[in-house]
């Protein structure tokens, strides 16, 4: 197999390489066409005649592309199998009249795949969405002792190579008190019995029963704790500090945090999750005094003087004990939430570009957690932590989403632990490059599903504009005809159903139609035929100033020359008017398009 390599980047195996690891690289040839393109998506196509696709691995997850200077390029692999790769990349300028190299760079064992739609398409949607999140097959990673009752509501510290722990147990009719553990792993703990409990009830009247939910963090040498005290009096939150995460001290102006004696708080208040932002420390209260569990917020620069936010509660309707952490532009709040009265709780997951949350700003994304049917945690769930590396909470463990939280099945508090090892599709929010403009559109098992019905038709519409000189492709199969009306490939201005370029099924057998219009003028042409309509299929529509072409699977069908919007357009799904006919979408992007396009040569 011959290597060639660069004069720049430099070769494979030097120790400076920017493809460490990687064994083979090769050129493709690009031949512009008559105008200079920038950001341009060309489409590859590697099979066993032109390209060695067995000395990648056998998904191309060990693939990569560069440019003549060594940049990076992005690009998204559309299929992948033993005979033929299809892939998409984005070159960021194509001289016209000229040749152009990239290099694709193979052959890594131990490389994972850098795949991606979004970074490569105007726009892109392959309607993968996580649903809750993945338990750790050890669950429960934290349990109690014998005659114990709980051992749970925890927060998790990294220092070094050490994790701590801190968590609340307690005996039957006895005091909760907050203990300590340690761990190599973050999965298998230890508890330090030696110095358990780290910290415990006081004389004060609203800490003299229990002491729980500590929220441990260290910053500048120095350990802090926020945790919740219960007393005879009331129930409030103070603050210890430590100098060794083992011996700690309470502040003595202790409670930082006190209800107010009269409204949601009543005399009543519980810590849970604390940010900081900036200089600003944001921590998270709940109360239960009005009779349902609701979630306030209150701020601090010296974490001893607290002030609530005039909006709380902020939170209610059973919601309580939340966290806080940040991951690129938003903030994302998790929050258990009562499904049954006081019982069945589940894990909400919101996020907002601010850390207050307040309710006309946040979006609800999902359910990361609900109470499964059996087991440990099938009766409650309560405190979620995401663990982090800092109070500002937005730097993970090796890339990843680990998330610990209590759980119990109606007598014993434990701790489990959830592992999301992509936190981008893990925080992805489903449609949220989509906009409904009436009507449901459901996605489940990473398929947009498209179903005719005589109720109100579903219409979604994407989020980017893209101008003239687009294509949009779609895999897409009817489930079964009779799918009338259902523009399963179409583009159309954002909310005017006046100006389109659509692929919709018009006709009982599964044949389409396909519509360009502008300004309510349109063309219309119904398809010869469509080749097995049930099967996958990929359509495309090329919108350019003189001409709109649509296919299937690269066979032109129709080409309409008249009636060409030349307003932005938006990707756009509606759904039928007859009930019983599906249409099932794979994935979705647009690209830019120029006639004549690049030609690419392996």
């Amino acid at each position: 197999m011959t290597k060639y390599s660069l004069p720049y980047p430099l070769p494979l195996k030097i120790p400076h390489s920017p493809f460490p690891n990687f064994n083979y690289i090769r050129p493709i040839q690009i031949i512009g066409g008559n105008t200079d393109l920038r950001n341009y998506q060309v489409k590859i196509v590697l099979n066993k005649y032109n390209f060695p696709l067995e000395k990648c691995k056998v998904d191309g997850s060990d693939i990569r592309f560069r440019d003549e200077i060594g940049e990076s390029l992005s690009y998204w692999i559309q299929s992948w199998d033993s005979d033929e790769a299809i892939i998409w990349c984005k070159i960021p300028y194509i001289p016209a009249n000229r040749n152009k190299f990239i290099w694709v760079i193979y052959g890594n064992p131990s490389a994972t795949s850098v795949s991606s739609g979004p970074a490569t398409f105007e726009f892109f949607d392959d309607f993968v969405y996580k649903g809750e999140w993945s338990p750790y097959s050890g669950n429960p990673v934290l349990s109690p002792e014998s005659g114990e009752e709980g051992a749970t509501f925890v927060s998790v510290w990294k220092e070094s190579e050490t994790f701590h722990m801190y968590y609340s147990y307690w005996s039957s009719g006895g005091s909760m008190k907050i203990g300590h553990a340690t761990s190599s792993d973050g999965k298998n703990w230890t508890k330090d019995d030696a110095n358990n409990p780290v910290l415990s009830p006081g004389s004060a009247t609203w800490e003299n029963t229990h002491v729980l939910c500590p929220w441990v963090w260290k910053e500048n040498d120095v350990w802090y704790m926020i945790y919740s005290g219960r007393g005879t009096s009331s129930e409030a939150i103070g603050l210890a500090t430590s100098s060794d995460g083992i011996n700690w001290t309470k502040e003595e102006t202790n409670p930082i945090l006190e209800g107010s004696g009269s409204g949601w708080e009543g005399d009543s208040v519980e810590n849970f999750g604390v940010i900081k932002v900036g200089s600003t420390y944001y921590l998270w209260y709940e109360s239960g005094a009005s009779g349902e569990r609701q979630t306030g917020l209150a701020t601090s620069t010296d974490l001893l003087n607290w002030v609530k936010d005039s909006n709380n509660p902020i939170f209610i309707g059973g919601r309580f004990c939340p966290s806080q952490f940040k991951y690129g532009d938003y903030f994302y709040y998790l929050t258990p939430h009562y499904t049954s009265g006081t019982d069945y709780a589940e894990i909400e997951l919101y996020r907002d570009t601010n850390p207050t949350f307040y309710p006309d700003d946040r979006e609800f994304i999902k359910i990361i957690r609900s109470c499964p049917a059996s087991g440990w945690d099938s009766h409650d769930l309560d405190t979620p932590f995401v663990l982090t590396y800092d109070i500002y909470k937005n730097s993970f463990p090796n890339n990843e989403l680990w998330c610990y939280y209590a759980g119990e099945s109606g007598d014993i508090w434990q701790t489990g632990l959830m592992i999301e090892t992509d936190i981008d599709l893990a925080l992805k929010k489903p449609l949220d490059k989509w906009i409904t403009r009436q009507g449901d559109i459901s996605v489940s098992d990473g398929l947009l599903h498209l179903r005719g019905t005589t109720e109100t038709r579903g219409k979604i519409e994407g989020k980017t504009e893209v101008p003239i000189g687009a294509a949009i492709h779609v895999r897409a199969k009817y489930l079964q005809l009779d799918a009338r009306t259902t523009h399963f490939c179409s583009m159309s201005k954002s909310n005017d159903d006046n100006y389109v370029v659509t692929i919709y099924e018009r006709y009982s057998d599964g044949r389409p139609a396909s519509v360009t219009m502008n300004a309510g003028v349109y063309s219309r042409t119904d398809w010869d035929s469509i080749d097995t309509p049930t099967d996958w299929h990929e359509y495309k529509i090329a919108w350019g100033e003189s001409e709109v072409k649509y296919y299937q699977d690269d066979t032109l069908k129709v080409t309409h020359t008249d009636n060409i919007p030349t307003d932005n357009l938006v990707a756009r799904f509606y759904e039928g008017t007859v009930s019983g006919g599906d249409i099932d979408i794979d994935w979705v992007f647009i690209r830019k398009h120029a006639n004549p396009e690049p030609i690419v040569i392996v």
